[in-house]
């Protein structure tokens, strides 16, 4: 069964899950970024991840990919709620973040533009 391939995998980042039958798994303990989730779809999309790959190098490399792929299922979406404490933290966090660095999916961090170019996407002029 797939599950049992990747047991301690998840138990690495903080899952804590035992077998209880043949088909029965008992969650027991969550990593906290992931309390306010849907487990059964979060761990049902881990392991169909982890699944993709037929060979996998090594131990280091699923590993990677499994909190790769936490990071980004952890990370603030666009539209998502913030308070202005969270939104001050990343704004300070950014900084120390070098030029062209991207999420585990490709996409880039930041981007930097200038006033012109935002008033331009706004459809806005200064005289």
């Amino acid at each position: 069964m797939i599950f049992d391939n990747y047991l301690h995998d998840l138990s690495r980042i903080g899952f804590s899950i035992t077998r209880i039958s043949q088909i029965t798994y008992q969650i027991l303990k969550i990593p906290k970024i992931f309390e306010q989730r849907d487990i059964l779809t979060l761990i049902k999309e881990i392991l169909e991840e982890l699944d993709k790959e037929v060979f996998i190098p090594s131990i280091d490399s699923q590993s990677k990919r499994l909190l790769a792929y936490l990071a980004c299922k952890s990370s603030v979406k666009s539209g998502g709620p913030l308070t202005e404490e969270q939104m001050k933290m990343i704004m300070k966090k950014i900084k120390n973040i070098p030029r062209g660095v991207t999420c585990p999916n490709g996409r880039p961090v930041y981007i930097e533009m200038s006033l012109r170019e935002l008033d331009k996407l706004f459809k806005r002029t200064h005289h």
